[in-house]
């Protein structure tokens, strides 16, 4: 079984990699102008706008393979690097994270799936966009529950751990709200999720380095305590 200390360390890693592949996907849209969030709602020119998209989206697409496998691997070392891993409330929420790992999966194949047939000519009927669309939109809303159920578990010694906490079970699962409340606003609830992401990653390293060093602190004094 891992130490708190090394699942500290693998988390920071993993955290440090979603982050990099998080910008390349991001560097992938801003260039190319395609998201695969354009794809994960039904629309009227999906067929037509998959096709053109599709080489731009296949890079996106490998991306996220691994970004899928970077974030589970975080939320699960997270906790126990933090001390929380047996709370309940804790298993619950990764256990609905790992869910998302999985939904993102299928989610990933089937575009990919989706836009081979329309590079091919064949048709997409209304029931494959309306099951992609279903896919896309329960895998984000288990991960709003996953961040809450997480984030309510979450130590608040002090003002980074607790505004870490915060942002990690809050902003999300409001902007998904809007998203499904105000279609409209799907593109912008993109972006902000995108920034959310990125924004909770950055959060993890800080309060992961914080809970390293003053477990290096414990285990230093402890040290010269018994020398004494």
């Amino acid at each position: 079984m891992l130490t708190p200390l090394a699942a500290n360390h693998l988390a920071r890693v993993a955290a440090g990699v979603a982050i990099a592949i998080l910008s390349a996907m991001v560097a992938i849209t801003a260039a190319t102008g395609v998201s695969q969030e354009a794809f994960e709602v039904v629309r009227p020119d999906y067929a037509v706008a998959i096709a053109d998209a599709a080489p731009a989206l296949r890079a996106i697409l490998g991306l996220d393979a691994l970004f899928l496998i970077a974030y589970a691997v975080v939320f699960m070392l997270l906790p126990r690097a933090l001390g929380v891993a047996d709370e309940p409330l804790v298993r619950l929420g990764v256990g609905a994270m790992l869910t998302v790992a999985a939904l993102d999966a299928i989610e990933d194949h089937h575009l990919a799936a989706l836009a081979r047939l329309a590079e091919h000519g064949l048709p997409i009927d209304s029931a494959a966009l309306a099951l992609q669309h279903v896919i896309s939109q329960v895998k984000f809303h288990a991960s709003y529950a996953a961040l809450v159920l997480v984030a309510v578990a979450l130590p608040r010694r002090d003002p980074v751990e607790h505004a870490f906490a915060w942002s990690l079970g809050l902003p999300l699962p409001l902007a998904g709200a809007l998203a499904f409340a105000w279609p409209a606003a799907e593109a912008a609830v993109g972006v902000a999720r995108w920034g959310g992401f990125m924004a909770g990653f950055v959060g993890a390293i800080a309060v992961l380095t914080r809970a390293a060093r003053a477990r290096g602190r414990a285990d230093a004094a402890a040290a010269t305590g018994a020398r004494a």
